[in-house]
């Protein structure tokens, strides 16, 4: 994977097995990089450029950005939409189970309507799936006790559901150990996911990740 901005004079790689570590000392730098991180994952253009293999990968489809890790939202609308789309794909194994709850649901509407004075009720003959799913409030509700447990989860949503293959996490040192980190660089390996890591410090790092530093004069160093 390879980071570029030309405007700041940013060029990072790092291969699957590793974790990128970008330190930025500068807290004017750091603003600005978060900034227009935050913009691009939501939608807006940016000098930002991420690829593999020379092929550039768009941000808003492929890459999760967590400024935040205590506000991670597992019911947002993007992964509900995901999440009934891949439900519903998942149906194809139950015709025969959808047909006979379908069935059972026209015979039910059938006898309370028999008990109106009137005869002008009508209804679907067909069960919308994705209606019934919203009906329920289907939704993800992950168990977990701790910050470490919450991110290895979204982690693995964000790779099977999202189909997304870059997570970078922002001053993320200040929540997590050591342990931690290396808890979430095995999940990212384990689900083939770029991990990057931006702090303003550079802390404990193993002995095979990148780190580069962008000092206080802006400049870029690769460790």
């Amino acid at each position: 994977m390879r980071c570029v901005n030309i405007e700041y004079l940013i060029d990072l790689e790092w291969k699957e097995f590793e974790t990128l570590h970008l330190v930025v000392e500068n807290p004017s730098m750091m603003e600005k990089i978060i900034c227009e991180l935050k913009a691009m994952s939501n939608g807006e253009e940016g000098s930002f450029v991420f690829s593999e293999q020379r092929k550039e990968i768009k941000f808003e489809k492929s890459i999760e950005l967590i400024v935040d890790p205590f506000g991670i939202d597992f019911n947002s609308r993007q992964v509900i939409a995901k999440l009934y789309s891949e439900l519903v794909k998942a149906e194809e194994l139950f015709v025969l189970d959808k047909a006979e709850i379908n069935s059972k649901i026209l015979c039910y509407l059938e006898k309370i309507s028999a008990e109106l004075a009137y005869d002008t009720v009508s209804f679907e003959l067909n069960l919308d799936t994705t209606k019934l799913l919203k009906m329920y409030d289907v939704k993800l509700n992950p168990e977990y006790l701790s910050l470490i447990e919450k991110l290895t989860e979204y982690m693995k949503m964000v790779s099977l559901l999202l189909k997304k293959c870059v997570i970078i996490l922002v001053n993320i040192k200040s929540y997590l150990n050591f342990d931690d980190i290396c808890k979430l660089k095995n999940m990212a390996l384990y689900y083939k996911v770029y991990l990057m890591l931006i702090d303003n410090f550079e802390g404990q790092v193993q002995e095979d990740d990148i780190v580069y530093i962008i000092d206080k004069d802006n400049c870029l160093i690769k460790k």
